[in-house]
């Protein structure tokens, strides 16, 4: 958890030292306002139920690392107050994203479900903008191992992204014409992971014009709103599915590279490729993002032969697993609507059972092959005999 404390200074955060004139220089006029608070909170990507879990148990942390003064913040109440009377907000552009909030007289709260990087920079900027003195900044969810990056569903936010709003200009002249006494306060809680870990703010001169704590231990009780509010963003954030993930194919049958041929396919932090060769597909790498950078070639193609990994790290493992997981819901699936299927479907006395071969070769499909939409399931006997040899 991190309590910065944002001083007046030149607009240069990046490294020369505050101006001593600054705290007697008349122009000093922007105040910040000591009754007044801010919360922002920031879900970053979640993909599985263990992910909001640990999402979940972050943000009441984070919380409850706010060094704030309970009588002048009712938190507890500000809390119950947000439940009960905020309003949600979607973007035509940003699929899922969701923007919650709720303003009293004491308290701003906004909540960030599943943004992109854009909104999460401008909700950043005017929180630190705003009249309020007291400022929280929570962010949790996935994040990169190496740097602390926070997953978005569209790029990251990163401690240098954090650093760069403070030398937006009009950040820099608002924190500039603000008295030393009246500092705002910004409590931070971040991954601790990578940049954030070792964010040495020191380097960035920060502390000229903010007191940063980051990460610090719990501090407030716990409390009846606080325990409404993380319960009402855990029903609030939607879990996708491997197919919400992964869209199946827009056309039936399969494609067939008759041609030795490579792909390459720009992953973010990592590259993919296919490589075919007299039938023989092979995928290398996976790429950073979750929506597989590859999917929208492979899942039109009857079969993936083997799979290469070059290395171990988020830049290529997450578009592998994507991959995997959305196989692993394919068979799952299948075999589900089988059994319903068994238990529905009885054969009476009169009826004959069903060939035991056909119950097999429903399954045989291996756990990389693509589904066939239930409209084509008609296979020729030749592509049923080469999927056989294959395995």
């Amino acid at each position: 958890m991190a309590t910065v404390v944002v001083e007046a200074a030149e607009p240069e955060l990046s490294g020369s030292t505050a101006n001593p004139a600054a705290s007697t220089s008349p122009s000093l006029s922007h105040r910040f306002l000591d009754s007044k608070f801010y919360l922002l909170v920031v879900v970053g990507e979640i993909v599985t139920e263990e992910h909001l879990r640990r999402a979940i148990g972050n943000i009441e942390l984070g919380i409850r690392s706010w060094d704030t003064n309970l009588i002048e913040c009712n938190l507890d109440q500000e809390l119950k107050l947000f439940v009960s009377r905020h309003s949600a907000r979607f973007s035509p552009e940003v699929p899922g994203q969701k923007i919650l909030h709720h303003r009293s007289d004491v308290l701003e709260t906004v909540v960030l479900i599943n943004p992109s990087d854009e909104a999460v920079s401008t909700e950043v900027r005017l929180m630190i903008t705003d009249a309020a003195r007291h400022k929280l900044l929570v962010l949790t969810g996935q994040c990169f191992e190496n740097t602390g990056e926070l997953i978005l569903q569209s790029g990251s936010f990163s401690f240098q992204n954090f650093i760069e709003i403070f030398t937006d200009q009009e950040i820099g002249e608002l924190l500039s014409t603000t008295h030393p006494a009246n500092k705002a306060s910004l409590t931070l809680f971040c991954p601790e992971e990578g940049d954030w870990k070792n964010s040495n703010l020191d380097r960035h001169n920060l502390q000229d014009f903010i007191n940063i704590k980051l990460n610090s231990a719990s501090i407030l009780p716990e409390m009846e709103g606080l325990s409404e509010f993380t319960e009402y963003l855990s029903e609030s954030v939607e879990v996708p599915s491997p197919f919400d993930i992964l869209e199946p194919p827009t056309s039936g049958g399969f494609l067939k590279l008759s041609k030795p041929c490579c792909y390459i396919f720009p992953g973010g932090r990592g590259d993919s490729a296919l490589f075919a060769v007299n039938g023989f597909n092979m995928l290398i790498n996976g790429g950073s993002e979750r929506k597989s950078c590859f999917w929208k070639l492979i899942r039109h193609l009857d079969r993936v032969d083997s799979i290469l990994l070059t290395h171990i790290g988020d830049d290529n493992l997450p578009g592998i697993n994507s991959m995997l997981q959305r196989k692993i819901a394919e068979l799952e699936e299948e075999q589900s609507q089988g059994s319903t299927t068994n238990i529905s479907q009885c054969p009476r006395k009169s009826e004959k059972p069903r060939a035991k071969h056909q119950d097999e070769e429903k399954h045989r499909r291996s756990l990389l092959h693509s589904p066939v939409p239930k409209q084509i399931v008609h296979e020729t006997r030749t592509s049923v005999q080469k999927r056989r040899q294959h395995h």
